[in-house]
């Protein structure tokens, strides 16, 4: 039996469990309202006092701001939503210096699908085993000769390295005849890892954080996790302000818009600069020499982390 409005050990209010459709209804816009209102709250102090934020969280004043978390999941699922719906649609990955995906499909513009003559299709073969030798570039017409060579001796690659060759001829076999699909389907495939690869590189990032700042004993991993989850998030909203710029500055008379996209990229590079000033509390000196360190690693990070999504979008397909 419960004495009152609310329970004395949860704190839960004395509610019928059967809610009406207008209490749900309430409750909804309770809740969203409060999550607007923390979160325009938010966003004010992350995009007006760089490491503000952050700082807050650890002194232990969070009542006010949303939760990083959710900000995170929020913003970089609005970012990814218009990301893929307005940028990049006409994008395509190149393979390296020597072939790309354009070349691929550029090769298809005269010919109608399902209309090849021998000529045509032994090099649209060609050149989609171009495409696919960022696999690597070996020797070997198909898989039957493969294996002959292999079980005569003459093929001596390790386990991994003959997952990529068996690949290779699989997407040769696949996409032999359609090219434009080929394009399409890796394309498609590895964009949509972005929002992986980001993900994976937060916490990375982070933990090289805590190496930089290793004798700041009162910061717990915890403290940089909720830094670099602030930052990714002003990255993300100002990532698609640039978007937006430049996808106005191809308005004829708006040309001049680009500069303004430039000044505002080298803009978020002095923020992430000045947020780490100020949340770690160092001299001018010491951050630049650590904010130096952090965006190479970053980009190392990046960079592996994209290998490694690539390679799995192949295997995908």
């Amino acid at each position: 039996m419960l004495a009152g409005r609310f329970c004395s050990k949860c704190g839960q209010e004395n509610l019928w469990p059967q809610q009406s459709v207008r209490h749900l209804i309430v409750h909804f816009f309770n809740d969203l309202t409060h999550f607007d209102g923390k979160f325009f709250n938010s966003l004010k102090y992350l995009i007006l006092r760089p490491g503000f934020l952050s700082a807050e969280f650890r002194k232990g004043r969070r009542a006010s701001y949303l939760n990083p978390v959710r900000m995170y999941i929020f913003t970089s699922a609005v970012f990814f939503l218009l990301y893929f719906s307005f940028f990049t649609q006409s994008e395509l990955i190149q393979f390296n210096n020597k072939v790309s995906v354009q070349k691929v499909a550029a090769y298809s513009s005269d010919t109608a699908p399902g209309k090849f003559s021998d000529t045509q299709t032994d090099s649209s073969n060609n050149q989609i085993r171009e495409a696919t030798s960022m696999l690597g570039n070996y020797p070997y017409r198909d898989r039957k000769e493969y294996d002959s060579l292999r079980t005569a001796g003459k093929a001596t690659e390790g386990f991994f390295e003959r997952l990529w060759i068996y690949k290779n001829f699989s997407l040769q076999k696949k996409y032999e005849a359609d090219r434009n699909t080929f394009v399409e389907t890796l394309n498609d495939t590895f964009k949509h890892t972005l929002p992986q690869i980001f993900f994976l590189s937060l916490p990375l990032l982070a933990l090289f954080l805590k190496l930089l700042y290793r004798r700041r004993k009162d910061l717990l991993y915890t403290s940089h996790i909720i830094f670099a989850i602030h930052l990714y998030v002003f990255v993300y909203i100002a990532r698609l302000i640039t978007e937006f710029i430049k996808m106005g500055s191809d308005i004829s008379y708006l040309g001049w818009l680009k500069n303004i996209s430039i000044f505002f990229g080298l803009g978020v590079l002095y923020y992430v600069y000045r947020a780490m000033k100020i949340f770690y509390s160092e001299t001018a000196g010491k951050t630049f020499l650590k904010y130096f360190l952090l965006l190479l690693w970053f980009f190392l990070v990046i960079m592996i982390l994209l290998v490694v999504m690539l390679a799995f979008s192949v295997f995908k397909m």
